[in-house]
């Protein structure tokens, strides 16, 4: 469930599916995007905060985090990616230059069809996304 704050306006002739779009009319300045369905409007938005993690220990990503900045100064440290959901995507970054950032998937789930993926130098990055099989897949790296 995403919610983003809106300028106040009339939502009542707007169309959509009734499993989609939810607004809290005690305000009638909350737009709650959720389930399935459409909305036929375009919605803007002046800016979006994503999750942030910072960690120079191993460490599983969770359904909060987005982009992940990993230091191995102190040591090799695996970064382990949740159980794969439709469209859920990551960014890991290295921050450093020591050590390798090991990005792995869990047990019995692959990214681009093996895992894990490693970093080994300073601001190498990969960004993941997972598919509705369960694996994770790179859409971008350097």
């Amino acid at each position: 469930k995403t919610a983003y704050e809106i300028p106040k306006r009339d939502w009542s002739s707007d169309v959509c599916s009734s499993d989609l779009v939810g607004i809290n009319v005690s305000t009638n300045t909350r737009l709650e995007v959720y389930g399935t369905g459409y909305y036929s409007k375009t919605l803007q938005t002046t800016g979006q905060r994503l999750g942030y993690y910072s960690t120079n220990v191993n460490y599983t990503a969770t359904e909060n985090d987005h982009f992940i900045l990993a230091s191995s100064d102190d040591g090799d440290i695996t970064i382990t990616l949740p159980q794969p959901e439709q469209g859920q995507t990551y960014i890991i970054k290295k921050s450093n230059n020591g050590g390798t950032v090991t990005v792995a998937a869990q047990s019995g789930y692959y990214i681009d069809g093996a895992s894990p993926y490693e970093l080994d130098a300073q601001f190498k990055y990969v960004q993941v996304v997972a598919d509705n099989t369960g694996n994770w897949w790179i859409i971008g790296a350097n």
